[in-house]
């Protein structure tokens, strides 16, 4: 019995064993059910599992080996020996690492496998390339040595840098820094004008004129053109230039004395403000110009106040000046009418730049409208554009209470010149300078001021009006329908043709510089001019005006005054604080 214990276990897998082969066989001898139900695997036995991805790698970049080269020739670089060894396409991304000092050298291709680039000067170059499958990137460096062309010096390459725009009295940076020598030799520099806007004063110092960079500030809208040469000492570069463009932005042109002479109102576009007082009455006053333009005409819009200090001791306004709003619009390019038109009470004959209109007719003639003789102020209006005896307000025999720049105002406030514009340009000429233009007349035809480059003795001079006292200033003779002015009465001071009257004048041809409207043509440009002498500014229009600067007839009631009183009705009076004038 002892052995039964011993025995059991051994005889326990044969029957294990049997029976799984049974089972396996089908086999159908008694007791097969037992076995298989001892045989069978857990339920919750474990499946195989999946195997694990391999990691991806980097790749590895390859720029090729590194090369000397002499200035002049084209380096080419391929990437092509980069590799994954996963096997994953690659992406390529070259770069210019370092360069020498100066160099502007850039890449071809540089998202290629290979690349190219003609290096500009002498020195050593790093370019990198970097390659990636997407998810890892790596990057490896190639140097090119770039050896002179030879021994010989090598011309320097001046670089003015880019065109730039500016504000007018704003400064500018100029700088040729980016100039480079592909020797290494140090620069000297040498800058000039070659184009300014037409009189502009900007003129570059000496140590501006040799300066690696500088500043200067533009005095006129327009362009500026400014040229650049570089030296090693040995040899100079070829000429580089820029331009800067000069616009008129929120300028301040309190008292400025205009130097501008371009003839087209184009070049003038901005906007401009100033801030003068009235003398007088203590209070100040702000001036707004506004030029813009469309591809036909110029449309300039004003308050009348002028850009300097008015309404001084020697004035008699006979009404305050009052901010008047007006717009005018003038053709860019003016064309000459067949015959010239004359000037007319009812229409502005001339806007200046400072804001202010040129209104040269007075609205008196003698023995017209209600006054006393000789002593008249208004009511010679449309009807009597053709009489003789209209008072011309410039005539030291006639008194019309204006101030020391020729102005008054007409009885809604508006301020305007009867002539020369004195604060608006210098009253001297001063040799080989030009005078500005000042304004433009109602047929777009600039204004110029006083003096003009003579080009047959190359002298600098005032323009002389083709205007002459009529009969040598003999006696006055009788024109139909009008009433002669007779001496002593009123302030008429004699009988003579003495220019009390603008009719006392007649044009004589080459008496002067200017035609019968004023005006002449200088450096192939049409435009008028002041005069010390009657008509003043102008007497007719050589183009077709333009109706903006028609206005009602109530506005036309210009006085004139001939003492220091005045004697104006109260609806003579505006009160409002600003006009507005179509």
């Amino acid at each position: 019995m002892k052995l039964s214990p011993v025995i059991l276990p051994v005889i326990t897998p044969v029957l294990t064993s049997l029976c799984l082969v049974t089972a396996c066989g089908g086999s159908s001898s008694g007791g097969s059910n037992d076995t298989q139900n001892t045989t069978t695997p857990p339920a919750d036995s474990t499946p195989p599992s999946t195997p694990t991805p391999a990691p991806n790698n980097a790749p590895v970049a390859n720029a090729g080996e590194n090369q000397s080269i002499i200035l002049g020739n084209t380096v080419s670089l391929s990437g092509a020996q980069s590799a994954d060894s996963d096997g994953d396409s690659l992406s390529y991304l070259w770069t210019m690492s370092n360069a020498p000092d100066g160099s502007t050298v850039s890449l071809t291709n540089p998202e290629n496998v290979n690349t190219s680039f003609t290096p500009d000067i002498a020195g050593d170059y790093v370019i990198s390339l970097t390659v990636s499958d997407s998810e890892l990137e790596h990057t490896a460096s190639v140097t090119v040595a770039v050896s002179p062309l030879s021994a010989e010096n090598q011309t320097p390459i001046a670089d003015a840098g880019t065109n730039q725009s500016a504000n007018v009295s704003e400064a500018v940076l100029i700088s040729g820094e980016n100039s480079r020598d592909p020797d290494g030799d140090s620069l000297a520099y040498q800058w000039a004008f070659t184009n300014k806007p037409k009189g502009s004063q900007v003129a570059l110092s000496q140590a501006q004129s040799v300066a690696a960079s500088f500043e200067f500030t533009p005095d006129a809208s327009g362009d500026y053109a400014l040229q650049l040469t570089v030296s090693d000492g040995e040899s100079t570069s070829s000429p580089v230039s820029i331009t800067i463009t000069a616009q008129s932005n929120n300028l301040d042109i309190t008292d400025k004395i205009f130097v501008e002479q371009s003839g087209s109102c184009a070049e003038y576009l901005g906007t401009y403000q100033s801030s003068v007082d009235d003398i007088k009455r203590g209070l100040a006053f702000n001036g707004s110009v506004s030029i813009s333009a469309d591809s036909s005409e110029c449309l300039i819009q004003v308050n009348q106040i002028p850009n300097h200090d008015f309404n001084d001791q020697s004035a008699r306004f006979a009404n305050d000046v009052q901010a008047v709003l007006s717009s005018y619009r003038i053709p860019i390019k003016p064309e000459p009418s067949a015959t010239p038109a004359n000037l007319v009470i009812g229409t502005t004959e001339a806007i200046m730049l400072n804001g202010v209109t040129l209104d040269i007719l007075a609205a008196a003639c003698y023995g017209v409208g209600d006054e006393p003789l000789g002593r008249e102020k208004i009511g010679c209006g449309a009807n009597q554009n053709d009489n003789p005896w209209r008072y011309d307000p410039m005539s030291p025999l006639n008194t019309f209470g204006t101030d020391i720049h020729n102005a008054h105002t007409q009885p809604n406030g508006k301020y305007h010149y009867h002539a020369n514009p004195v604060a608006m340009f210098s009253q001297t000429c001063t040799a080989g300078i030009a005078s500005p233009v000042i304004g433009f007349a109602a047929d777009g035809y600039p204004i110029f001021g006083s003096c003009f480059i003579d080009s047959t003795t190359g002298e600098t001079r005032k323009a002389l009006s083709s205007y002459q006292l009529k009969d040598n200033g003999g006696p006055r003779q009788a024109v139909d329908g009008f009433q002669t002015p007779q001496a002593g009465v009123g302030d008429i001071a004699s009988n003579n043709y003495d220019g009390q009257f603008r009719g006392d004048w007649e044009y004589v041809q080459g008496a002067g510089d200017l035609d019968q409207c004023n005006g002449m043509v200088v450096d192939g440009q049409y435009g008028y001019f002041i005069t010390d002498s009657f008509p003043w500014v102008i007497n007719c229009y050589t183009g077709e005006v333009n109706s903006s600067f028609s206005r009602s007839v109530e506005l036309e009631r210009r006085s004139h005054s001939h003492s220091v009183s005045h004697d104006f009705s109260h609806d003579e009076m505006h009160e409002n604080s600003i006009e507005h004038e179509h």
